[in-house]
């Protein structure tokens, strides 16, 4: 087969490269990042075949990186090299102009140029570094996906004032309370606003605390908390009549909470003793990284 028929065309194929979005699981990972290797060996595989390789002597596995030859009008093969200086040039270019957050455009960019100049530690060390926030990416999808916790933006129809709140799945007593209280329900709830932040306790009927200190227009009471089995002691505040109970200190709350899977809270609740609430809060550092992040646009 000769020069005249088969000439080189230095472009890019279409769907060499292509990277799924979303959640994966880790194994799926790991093919994600090594697709790009197996889609350019089975592309040289079917192009060699197609021509005589004698006839082109500028053309090898190691350095066609993806470029396509086939019956085109150009470039002539005698100009391979310097399309191929080209190909490289405008791939950095463009590689470079994008944003870190393009994650896969930036690794599929810094292997074509790896593949290009394979022994440039640059290049390596890019696609190291896409590979790696990639897989944690994917892994905080993961960790999202398996959350006890969401958030959810709120807005004053009055004044158009925008508060966003992160909360835990619902859960309640340990043991049964009696009536008026059965099947009192309970959650973790974290808020902000353009102003501040605050975190409380939601519970379905109003909380009768014993015990507490009477304040203007508020209780103020202590209780045991325990964060897996980490025991700690935690101050709220009450409004008269609220179902809800404020945490005096948000952040501590929430240091509390990162890496924890069950948080018990006990309340000296009138005709009740010692009533405990068990909360499920697996997966609390991603969405409050996202609450805190949200928060910061308001």
């Amino acid at each position: 087969m000769g020069k005249g028929n088969f000439l080189i065309f230095a472009t890019v194929i279409g769907g060499v490269i292509v990277y799924g979005m979303g959640l994966a699981e880790k194994d799926k990972t790991s093919n994600k990042v090594n697709e790009w290797d197996n889609q350019i060996e089975l592309l040289w595989e079917n192009r060699s075949s197609q021509i005589n390789l004698g006839d082109y002597p500028n053309i090898n596995k190691k350095n066609w990186c993806g470029l396509y030859f086939g019956n085109k009008s150009t470039p002539e093969q005698d100009d391979f090299e310097q399309y191929l200086k080209k190909y490289k040039s405008n791939t950095l270019s463009n590689t470079q102009g994008l944003p870190d957050a393009d994650l896969y455009g930036n690794l599929d960019g810094y292997k074509k140029l790896s593949c290009m100049e394979p022994d440039n530690q640059v290049f390596i060390d890019k696609i190291a570094y896409y590979e790696s926030k990639i897989k944690s990416k994917n892994n905080k999808n993961i960790e999202r996906s398996k959350s006890a916790w969401s958030y959810r933006v709120s807005t004053d129809e009055m004044t158009q004032e925008k508060s966003i709140y992160l909360s835990s799945r619902v859960g309640t007593t340990i043991k049964p309370m009696s009536f008026p209280y059965t099947g009192t329900e309970s959650a973790i709830y974290f808020g902000c606003n353009s102003k501040s932040k605050w975190a409380y306790f939601w519970f379905s009927n109003q909380p009768n605390i014993r015990n507490d200190q009477t304040k203007s227009g508020y209780s103020l009471s202590k209780s045991r908390i325990s964060f897996d089995d980490e025991l700690e002691n935690i101050t709220m505040t009450q409004e008269w009549g609220s179902k809800f109970m404020h945490v005096r200190y948000p952040d501590w709350l929430s240091k509390k909470l990162t890496g924890k899977d069950i948080v018990k809270l006990e309340l000296d609740w009138h005709g009740e003793g010692r009533a405990i609430f068990s909360y499920d809060v697996q997966g609390f550092k991603p969405l409050y990284s996202d609450f805190v992040k949200e928060c910061s646009t308001l």
